[in-house]
Protein backbone atom coordinates (compact mmCIF):
# COMPACT_ATOMS: atom_id res chain seq x y z
CA UNK A 1 0.00 0.00 0.00
CA UNK A 2 2.88 2.38 0.78
CA UNK A 3 4.43 1.96 -2.67
CA UNK A 4 1.11 2.91 -4.28
CA UNK A 5 0.94 6.00 -2.07
CA UNK A 6 4.49 6.97 -3.05
CA UNK A 7 3.83 6.51 -6.77
CA UNK A 8 0.58 8.47 -6.52
CA UNK A 9 2.31 11.18 -4.52
CA UNK A 10 4.78 11.87 -7.32
CA UNK A 11 1.92 12.21 -9.83
CA UNK A 12 0.06 14.57 -7.49
CA UNK A 13 3.20 16.68 -7.13
CA UNK A 14 3.73 17.03 -10.87
CA UNK A 15 0.04 17.80 -11.43
CA UNK A 16 0.20 20.54 -8.78
CA UNK A 17 3.25 22.04 -10.50
CA UNK A 18 1.29 22.08 -13.78
CA UNK A 19 -1.78 23.61 -12.15
CA UNK A 20 0.47 26.21 -10.56
CA UNK A 21 1.84 27.21 -13.93
CA UNK A 22 -1.68 27.51 -15.35
CA UNK A 23 -2.82 29.67 -12.43
CA UNK A 24 0.28 31.86 -12.64
CA UNK A 25 -0.33 32.45 -16.36
CA UNK A 26 -4.09 33.05 -15.89
CA UNK A 27 -3.66 36.76 -15.06
CA UNK A 28 -2.65 37.27 -18.69
CA UNK A 29 -6.33 36.71 -19.55
CA UNK A 30 -8.74 39.57 -18.96
CA UNK A 31 -11.50 40.25 -16.47
CA UNK A 32 -13.74 37.61 -14.97
CA UNK A 33 -12.07 34.83 -16.96
CA UNK A 34 -9.07 35.05 -14.62
CA UNK A 35 -11.20 34.21 -11.61
CA UNK A 36 -12.92 31.31 -13.36
CA UNK A 37 -9.60 29.81 -14.53
CA UNK A 38 -8.02 30.20 -11.09
CA UNK A 39 -11.19 28.70 -9.54
CA UNK A 40 -11.06 25.69 -11.87
CA UNK A 41 -7.38 25.20 -11.13
CA UNK A 42 -8.10 25.31 -7.40
CA UNK A 43 -10.93 22.79 -7.79
CA UNK A 44 -8.64 20.43 -9.71
CA UNK A 45 -5.91 20.88 -7.09
CA UNK A 46 -8.48 20.29 -4.32
CA UNK A 47 -9.55 17.04 -5.99
CA UNK A 48 -5.92 15.87 -6.18
CA UNK A 49 -5.23 16.94 -2.60
CA UNK A 50 -8.42 15.21 -1.45
CA UNK A 51 -7.42 11.98 -3.20
CA UNK A 52 -3.95 12.22 -1.72
CA UNK A 53 -5.42 13.05 1.70
CA UNK A 54 -7.60 9.93 1.63
CA UNK A 55 -4.64 7.75 0.68
CA UNK A 56 -2.41 9.44 3.25
CA UNK A 57 -5.05 9.01 5.94
CA UNK A 58 -5.26 5.28 5.14
CA UNK A 59 -1.49 5.19 5.63
CA UNK A 60 -1.87 6.87 9.03
CA UNK A 61 -0.73 10.41 8.17
CA UNK A 62 -3.75 12.32 9.49
CA UNK A 63 -6.52 14.60 8.22
CA UNK A 64 -4.56 17.79 7.45
CA UNK A 65 -4.39 17.23 3.65
CA UNK A 66 -8.17 16.74 3.64
CA UNK A 67 -8.73 20.03 5.46
CA UNK A 68 -6.46 21.87 3.02
CA UNK A 69 -8.30 20.20 0.11
CA UNK A 70 -11.67 21.29 1.54
CA UNK A 71 -10.57 24.91 1.86
CA UNK A 72 -9.09 24.88 -1.67
CA UNK A 73 -12.41 23.48 -2.97
CA UNK A 74 -14.37 26.19 -1.16
CA UNK A 75 -12.26 28.98 -2.65
CA UNK A 76 -12.42 27.32 -6.08
CA UNK A 77 -16.22 27.05 -5.95
CA UNK A 78 -16.57 30.71 -4.96
CA UNK A 79 -14.35 31.73 -7.86
CA UNK A 80 -16.12 29.53 -10.42
CA UNK A 81 -19.73 30.20 -9.46
CA UNK A 82 -19.38 33.83 -8.46
CA UNK A 83 -16.32 35.19 -10.27
CA UNK A 84 -17.51 38.75 -9.91
CA UNK A 85 -17.80 38.45 -6.13
CA UNK A 86 -15.82 41.01 -4.29
CA UNK A 87 -12.11 40.45 -4.43
CA UNK A 88 -12.04 41.09 -0.68
CA UNK A 89 -14.03 37.89 0.01
CA UNK A 90 -11.86 35.83 -2.31
CA UNK A 91 -8.77 37.45 -0.86
CA UNK A 92 -9.77 36.54 2.71
CA UNK A 93 -10.56 32.95 1.71
CA UNK A 94 -7.20 32.65 -0.04
CA UNK A 95 -5.38 34.12 2.94
CA UNK A 96 -6.98 31.42 5.11
CA UNK A 97 -6.07 28.75 2.56
CA UNK A 98 -2.46 29.95 2.32
CA UNK A 99 -2.11 30.11 6.12
CA UNK A 100 -3.53 26.62 6.61
CA UNK A 101 -1.52 25.24 3.71
CA UNK A 102 1.67 26.87 5.01
CA UNK A 103 1.13 25.54 8.52
CA UNK A 104 0.48 22.06 7.13
CA UNK A 105 3.62 22.17 5.00
CA UNK A 106 5.75 23.41 7.90
CA UNK A 107 4.42 20.60 10.11
CA UNK A 108 5.15 18.08 7.38
CA UNK A 109 8.67 19.48 7.02
CA UNK A 110 9.15 19.14 10.78
CA UNK A 111 8.01 15.50 10.66
CA UNK A 112 10.39 14.80 7.76
CA UNK A 113 13.32 16.82 9.14
CA UNK A 114 15.58 13.77 9.32
CA UNK A 115 14.81 12.80 5.74
CA UNK A 116 16.45 14.07 2.59
CA UNK A 117 14.17 16.53 0.79
CA UNK A 118 12.51 17.94 3.91
CA UNK A 119 13.90 21.41 3.13
CA UNK A 120 11.76 21.58 -0.03
CA UNK A 121 8.64 21.15 2.10
CA UNK A 122 9.95 23.84 4.44
CA UNK A 123 10.40 26.19 1.47
CA UNK A 124 6.87 25.39 0.25
CA UNK A 125 5.51 26.29 3.69
CA UNK A 126 7.42 29.55 3.68
CA UNK A 127 6.12 30.35 0.17
CA UNK A 128 2.54 29.72 1.34
CA UNK A 129 2.98 32.00 4.35
CA UNK A 130 4.60 34.67 2.17
CA UNK A 131 1.67 34.42 -0.27
CA UNK A 132 -0.75 34.97 2.64
CA UNK A 133 1.27 37.98 3.75
CA UNK A 134 1.43 39.38 0.21
CA UNK A 135 -2.34 39.12 -0.17
CA UNK A 136 -2.94 40.61 3.26
CA UNK A 137 -0.73 43.62 2.60
CA UNK A 138 -1.49 43.99 -1.15
CA UNK A 139 2.24 43.90 -1.85
CA UNK A 140 3.81 43.85 -4.41
CA UNK A 141 0.68 43.49 -6.58
CA UNK A 142 -3.02 43.29 -5.86
CA UNK A 143 -6.29 42.27 -7.46
CA UNK A 144 -6.87 39.42 -9.88
CA UNK A 145 -3.25 39.46 -10.98
CA UNK A 146 -2.08 38.83 -7.44
CA UNK A 147 -4.57 36.04 -6.89
CA UNK A 148 -3.61 34.13 -10.04
CA UNK A 149 0.10 34.62 -9.56
CA UNK A 150 0.15 33.76 -5.85
CA UNK A 151 -2.06 30.68 -6.28
CA UNK A 152 0.20 29.58 -9.12
CA UNK A 153 3.42 30.06 -7.19
CA UNK A 154 1.91 28.32 -4.16
CA UNK A 155 0.71 25.27 -6.10
CA UNK A 156 3.98 24.97 -8.02
CA UNK A 157 6.10 25.16 -4.85
CA UNK A 158 3.94 22.64 -3.03
CA UNK A 159 3.94 20.36 -6.06
CA UNK A 160 7.72 20.48 -6.36
CA UNK A 161 8.11 19.76 -2.64
CA UNK A 162 5.78 16.77 -2.95
CA UNK A 163 7.78 15.46 -5.93
CA UNK A 164 11.05 15.77 -3.97
CA UNK A 165 9.64 14.08 -0.87
CA UNK A 166 8.10 11.30 -2.98
CA UNK A 167 11.50 10.63 -4.59
CA UNK A 168 13.04 10.26 -1.16
CA UNK A 169 10.24 7.99 0.04
CA UNK A 170 10.53 5.88 -3.11
CA UNK A 171 14.27 5.40 -2.55
CA UNK A 172 13.65 4.42 1.07
CA UNK A 173 10.96 1.98 -0.01
CA UNK A 174 13.33 0.36 -2.49
CA UNK A 175 15.96 -0.06 0.25
CA UNK A 176 13.39 -1.66 2.56
CA UNK A 177 12.31 -4.03 -0.23
CA UNK A 178 15.94 -5.00 -0.87
CA UNK A 179 16.51 -5.74 2.83
CA UNK A 180 13.32 -7.81 2.96
CA UNK A 181 14.42 -9.76 -0.11
CA UNK A 182 17.82 -10.50 1.47
CA UNK A 183 16.16 -11.70 4.68
CA UNK A 184 14.04 -14.24 2.83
Amino acid sequence: MLSGLIKGTRHVGWALVGFGLIAALAPLAAGTAVMVVVGLVLLAAAALLGWFGMRAREAGVGPTPLVVAGLAALVGLVLVFNPSSGLSIVRLLLIGYFLLSGASELLTAWELRREEGWAWMLVAGAVSLLAATALWTNWPISGARAIGLLVGVNLASVGWAVVRVARRLDAAGQRVAAVRARLR
